[in-house]
């Protein structure tokens, strides 16, 4: 091998450690997936085996969670960690059940399935086709509305059937997530170490003697 060919790498090989950034997905989930309480795996798009008022939480789930019934406006708050990095994009999300396209016209729907906010801002509304019918709600979120080393909120509202008595539909929730992707910022340039330099200058010294010798 040349001295040419073993400089440039051992040079290169420094300098890549300057100005790199590293990347990371955090996920924070509240509920434990196990289908509403029924256990196992659910098929998005399948019918709930089930029929409401149904509450079959456990000691370990969230309130809020695997309870089929009017359960009203539902808060999931995630304890965020960013570990210093900057969040790049985030999607928070919800496996549901019950949010389907009831409008009873007249009766005062301000909406058709259910209103999400993040953190108390509006991300969008989420409805299914059928009473029954098991579905994930996703919505992107503006990653400068999350906070750092703070409680964040998703609020789940289903509508009113009938706004003006307060009779919320029947829904349950398995689970909820916040997915993020962070990137730290571009690192400092960093001094080569004294022994990058010394090989370079051995490597360098090396060259001379060979172009003396010949």
């Amino acid at each position: 091998m040349t001295l040419k060919r073993l400089w440039r790498p051992a040079l290169a090989a420094a300098l890549l450690s300057a100005g790199q950034a590293s990347a990371a997905s955090l996920t924070f989930t509240l509920g434990d997936e196990d289908c509403f309480g029924l256990g196992g795996p659910c098929a998005e798009g399948s019918d709930f085996a089930s029929v409401a008022p149904a509450d079959r939480s456990g000691p370990g789930d969230p309130v809020g969670t695997d309870v089929f019934g009017p359960n009203g406006t539902l808060n999931f708050g995630f304890l965020v960690d960013l570990g210093g990095e900057t969040a790049t994009s985030a999607t928070v999300s919800a496996r549901t059940v019950g949010l389907d396209l009831v409008d009873l016209g007249g009766f005062g729907d301000a909406f058709i399935g259910a209103r999400f906010l993040f953190n108390g801002v509006d991300i969008g509304t989420f409805s299914t086709g059928s009473p029954l019918e098991i579905a994930t709600a996703s919505f992107a979120v503006d990653p400068g509305a999350l906070m750092d080393m703070a409680i964040n909120l998703l609020t789940i509202i289903p509508e009113e059937a009938f706004e003006q008595f307060q009779v919320f539909e029947d829904f349950a929730v398995d689970f909820a997530r916040l997915s993020i992707e962070t990137q730290a910022g571009p690192t400092a340039a960093v001094p080569l170490p004294g022994a990058i330099w010394l090989m370079l200058g051995g490597l360098g010294a090396l060259g001379a003697l060979r172009r003396k010798a010949a």
